[in-house]
């Protein structure tokens, strides 16, 4: 099952009993929609795997906090 959006990313599901595959998008600018799309695969998959993607540190602090 894949999650349409009106985004680019692409949610893969992994096939086992948690978590899935995040495909297109820039960790290091993510707005708030492709953000909701993010928060909402971690609700429903519990762990998400970035692959071929490079974030510095600031970036992933950042990206962190919005999380809480």
């Amino acid at each position: 099952m894949q999650l349409a959006m009106r985004t680019a990313i692409r949610i893969r599901p992994t096939g086992r009993a948690l978590g899935a595959d995040v495909e297109g998008v820039d960790l290091g600018r993510l707005g708030g929609d492709n953000f909701k799309v993010i928060r909402q695969a971690l609700q429903d998959h519990l762990v998400l795997r970035f692959r071929g993607g490079a974030i510095d540190d600031q970036s992933f602090m950042a990206l962190a906090r919005r999380f809480g």
